[in-house]
């Protein structure tokens, strides 16, 4: 079994969950054979040592301290109403003092209430490692920076470069976050949201996959793909790939006669890593890999030209119905062409905070992002799901020009999307306000989930 830990499973490394499974285990041999007229001792004894690791485990799963205590509460409760039991069972003869003392002399004596209390919380904080602790906080201020430096700062020195480059990146590149508005910073469904904050790839359950298609004005189209493996105990790591653009399109001359055709694509290969690295924070960073290409494009010379660029984010959980997420995207991302020019991918910096209500079949959020030379854009966005399966969303975006006062009228989205076993399905539309063509943006996902141990 320990073989198979995920990170799903970390509970299982504590001793006192182990010391009170250990507690239940000699319980059910004590009890186990009694005769059939102690069956309601029987039951009460067995069902309260059964009720104390899974309070433990259920209360590590939670994603916030103050729920883990309170299930730790619980199990010391269920602790302390097998002792006095204990106490009593032997006090009526009703075991024997042998089979107490098998109790009494167990590894820690697990029925220490004191003792149970003091070592459970502790030991869920140090699994960590301070290395992982380091990191976060690197994470989080490097977030923190990239964050305000975009925010707040315009400047950039312009000389040799052009900017705009990759633009693609910030395009939705799932169903459920175009449909949201691309408000997803601070939580999403599977890997809907991991595009604008890697720390939502620790939320990711199990193997998944997912493919998104869209088509787009002038032929262009936007295919990506991608996917997430738990890596241990307390991370996730991802993968994906992203192309833009066009392949064989014909050019005419000015008498409208073919004459030859021409490609442009742009690609994009990603590596991410997340971790949960506290009681309810997570970060996240990514690495990517650039590449443009064009050729046959009539009066232009082909040409190609490579980049790298990072992100980095982090999720923070203060209560079980609210999150907060902050990320800071196309950190020092640039191409370099082949002539010796240089184009920048413009820095991003995201800020949501989303509420999860009704036993988070409602969940808004709510988000910020600011990148660099651009106004300020805002965005919310709304999932209701029914029955687990089927949920609606809705959501709309708009950017905000602060210097010169004038905000531009919203871009709606709606979508809708379909959760079955290891199969889902995502649909979204969005109509741009400021399209003079009103074209309608549609485009589709396929999410395939699986458990961690199918491939082991």
């Amino acid at each position: 079994m320990n073989e198979r830990k995920n990170r799903n499973r970390g509970y299982m490394g504590l001793r006192v969950r182990q010391d009170a499974q250990d507690f239940y285990c000699e319980t059910y041999k004590v009890f186990g054979g009694k005769p059939r007229e102690l069956s309601r001792i029987i039951h009460q004894a067995i069902g309260s040592s059964d009720s104390v690791h899974r309070n433990i485990a259920e209360g590590y799963c939670r994603r916030s301290k103050k729920e883990y205590l309170n299930f730790l509460n619980v199990a010391l409760g269920s602790l302390g109403e097998s002792v006095s039991g204990l106490q009593a069972y032997r006090r009526a003869g009703q075991i024997s003092p042998d089979e107490f003392e098998r109790f009494d002399s167990m590894r820690g004596n697990p029925y220490s209430g004191v003792q149970y209390r003091n070592t459970a919380a502790p030991q869920y904080r140090n699994a960590r490692s301070p290395h992982r602790r380091i990191a976060l906080r690197a994470a989080l201020l490097l977030s923190l920076l990239a964050t305000a430096r975009v925010f707040g700062w315009d400047g950039f020195s312009s000389t040799g470069y052009s900017y705009g480059a990759a633009a693609y990146l910030d395009r939705a590149a799932h169903a459920q976050s175009a449909a949201l508005g691309k408000a997803v910073s601070a939580w999403c469904e599977g890997l809907a949201g991991v595009q604008y904050n890697p720390a939502l790839l620790d939320a990711a359950r199990g193997v998944q996959m997912v493919g998104s298609y869209e088509f787009l004005k002038d032929d262009r189209r936007l295919i990506a793909v991608e996917g997430a493996f738990p890596a241990g105990q307390y991370a996730v790591v991802g993968a994906s790939f992203r192309t833009f653009g066009v392949d064989g399109i014909e050019q005419r001359d000015e008498y409208g006669y073919l004459d030859g055709s021409f490609d442009d694509r742009e690609n994009a290969v990603q590596m991410s890593v997340a971790g949960r690295f506290a009681y309810n924070i997570s970060g996240g960073a990514r690495v990517r890999y650039l590449n443009q290409l064009y050729k046959g494009l009539k009066g232009i010379s082909d040409g190609q030209a490579h980049g790298m660029g990072f992100d980095i984010g982090a999720v923070w959980q203060p209560e079980s119905h609210v999150c907060v997420g902050v990320s800071g995207l196309n950190v020092g991302s640039y191409l370099w062409w082949a002539t010796g020019q240089r184009d920048i991918v413009l820095p991003q910096a995201r800020l949501g905070v989303c509420g999860l209500f009704l036993g988070r079949t409602l969940i808004a959020e709510l988000d910020a992002a600011r990148t660099l030379r651009q106004p300020l854009e805002v965005s919310l966005g709304v999932q209701y799901t029914l029955f687990g399966i089927i949920s609606a969303r809705a959501g709309a975006s708009t950017s905000v020009d602060i210097k010169n006062r004038h905000t531009r009228d919203p871009d709606i989205s709606l979508g809708a999307g379909v959760r079955y076993s290891f199969f889902g399905c995502d649909y979204s539309l969005v109509i741009p306000t400021d399209n003079a063509q009103e074209m309608i943006f549609h485009k589709l996902s396929l999410v395939l989930r699986f458990s961690a141990e199918t491939f082991l």
